[in-house]
């Protein structure tokens, strides 16, 4: 498995060359079992829903906004997970043996800036391409998008981890998460993971969820009637005697005091 020095060009344009690019439509239950591409590589983009891929020894989770690559020859398997319908857009394309290079790279990145989901949909909207200028313009959104996908995989930002992690916590708030389901998210070992977010945050990811929650919490006591059980449910809390000591512990006072004010306040 290696990865390409996609800044290099020779005389007749880019030595990345698009190959073809499709759709999966939003749907449930979506599965593909393990299999090989031969001749060429592949890059996912996840658009909605979450998908989870098996490949080189790794279980990677995606959702929305997160992109993979599947390196030619590598076996992979995929299949859409989690409650909201998945959706994705692919692309294929080949290389030149020339541009190979021996080291390794990971194999999913979060388009922060969103420039790979415009490449990908201006390769969609441009294929089939005919004539060759077209495909040459073709070759270079390609080009782009994996060098893209190169740059945010040697440059990560501290704060990728964290919105992925958030983005997760606030679509699953009402479940009960453990430390495996957080490390699972960014597909990283637990104890790297823990490791890795308290240097970037000063707090553990379990201290984290729980402030999430508190502050899902606050926002549906100011702005609905919902009783305090309620609440507790719809923020992940076990029952209204753990909520009401984590919020105390969280923010210095019981929720049924902010509850009391709102009331005054009105």
């Amino acid at each position: 498995m290696g990865a390409w020095s996609t800044t290099r060009m020779n005389e007749n344009g880019p030595l990345l060359r698009l190959k073809g690019c499709g759709r999966i439509p939003p749907q449930n239950n979506w599965k593909f079992p393990h299999h090989v591409h031969q001749s060429f590589h592949e890059m996912i983009l996840v658009v909605h829903g979450q998908i989870e891929t098996q490949i080189a020894g790794q279980v990677l989770r995606g959702r929305k906004g997160d992109v993979l690559w599947y390196p030619m020859q590598t076996p992979h398997a995929e299949r859409s997970v989690g409650r909201e319908a998945m959706e994705t857009l692919f692309v294929s394309f080949e290389v030149d043996d020339d541009a190979a290079r021996s080291e390794s790279s990971p194999l999913i990145a979060f388009d922060r800036n969103g420039r790979i989901e415009q490449q990908l949909r201006w390769i969609f909207d441009m294929v089939p391409g005919d004539g060759k200028e077209e495909k040459q313009v073709l070759d270079y959104l390609m080009h782009t998008a994996f060098f893209e996908f190169q740059r945010l995989t040697r440059n990560p930002q501290p704060s990728d981890l964290l919105l992925r992690i958030k983005r997760f916590v606030r679509a699953h708030i009402s479940e009960s998460l453990t430390l495996d389901d957080l490390a699972r998210e960014v597909s990283i070992s637990r104890f790297y993971f823990s490791r890795v977010f308290r240097k970037q945050t000063g707090m553990t990811p379990m201290n984290y969820l729980r402030r999430l929650r508190v502050e899902a919490a606050e926002t549906l006591i100011l702005r609905t009637p919902l009783a305090l059980k309620t609440i507790a449910a719809q923020v992940g809390f076990a029952d209204e005697y753990h909520f009401s000591r984590v919020f105390r512990r969280e923010t210095g006072h019981p929720p049924s005091a902010l509850r009391r004010r709102t009331k005054t306040d009105v």
